[in-house]
């Protein structure tokens, strides 16, 4: 049987990267705690507003940006969801517009969008996704990127963007 502080190491060995919040009764194992650089040490009992508010900051000190496994052509690849500028819809196939190439995906647009964070991407158009963090503006018709591509906006979405596009801007 497995405990926390087992589990945190066996985590550290296998993704250096993740985040490890620890919830506990146990007061004597913070300083264990440190060796496996844990987020942060919760002590039981505690409200669910406590644990949001712990992952909320980890979030805004972090980002919620994480890697992707996506089959594209023969190879399977890793994708961080923060270099992605936009998503279009090729039939049943996804183009992922990343800053340097375009590499196409054989997931459809809606199930690669469900891969990815929401705080952040944005469906825009029936054929297009946007990253909000690569808009450098925009107006009703189109959305132009720090990329310098543009990409259209239909009015179905437009309301529903600029409100979204709205809230992550006064959250950042």
């Amino acid at each position: 049987r497995l405990n926390g502080l087992d589990a945190a190491k066996i985590l550290r060995e296998r993704n250096a990267a993740c985040a490890i919040i620890f919830l506990t009764s146990y007061t004597h194992f913070v300083f264990d705690a440190f060796k496996v650089n844990a987020y942060r040490f919760l002590i039981k009992p505690i409200t669910e507003r406590k644990l949001f508010d712990t992952m909320d900051d980890y979030f805004k000190m972090h980002g919620d940006d994480y890697p992707l496994l996506l089959k594209c052509d023969r190879d399977t690849i890793c994708i961080e969801t923060e270099d992605i500028v936009y998503l279009e819809a090729d039939n049943k196939h996804c183009k992922l517009h990343l800053p340097k190439e375009t590499l196409c995906c054989a997931k459809t647009m809606a199930l690669v969008s469900k891969l990815l964070p929401k705080s952040h991407f944005f469906k825009v158009h029936r054929a297009f996704i946007v990253n909000f963090n690569y808009i450098l503006k925009y107006n009703s018709e189109e959305i132009t990127l720090k990329t310098g591509e543009k990409i259209p906006v239909s009015r179905k979405y437009l309301t529903p963007f600029k409100e979204a596009y709205r809230v992550f801007s006064t959250l950042r």
